[in-house]
């Protein structure tokens, strides 16, 4: 069972694949140490990233086509997102800049038939501090 919201409305589209990608935010005092050489680290916390790629349900495909447009149509300073995918749910307030879309194929005519899939990178837009 999938469930895609952005900002509270729901898209019956299903999600096909997630990645997951962690990087460590450093701090304003990082640098390098004068007499050693050393780096200095400043960890501030941690942001997480997920590259999402939705596809069509063949029930509802508009709603496919709506969510793009959604998406990139008019760009956002930012998006709740809420992916529920099997037993994991993802939620947060997210920045994204890219997006890709796969045509789902092409006939002789050369005209695409549909899209197939859409990629979109998501970024937390606040950094998980870290407790140490």
């Amino acid at each position: 069972m999938d469930l895609v919201k952005i900002d509270g409305k729901t898209y019956d589209v299903l999600v096909t694949a997630i990645q997951e990608t962690a990087s460590v935010v450093e701090g304003g005092n990082k640098g390098t140490a004068l007499y050693r050489q050393r780096d200095i680290r400043d960890i501030a916390g941690i942001k997480y990233a997920h590259s999402i790629t939705f596809s069509p349900n063949d029930e509802a495909p508009e709603l496919f086509d709506e969510l793009f447009s959604y998406l990139f149509d008019n760009i956002r300073e930012s998006v709740q997102l809420e992916v529920v995918h099997n037993q994991s749910t993802i939620i947060y307030e997210a920045v994204y800049s890219a997006g890709s879309r796969a045509v789902a194929h092409i006939n002789e005519k050369t005209d695409f038939v549909g899209w197939d899939e859409l990629t979109v990178d998501f970024q937390s837009i606040e950094t998980i501090v870290n407790n140490v």
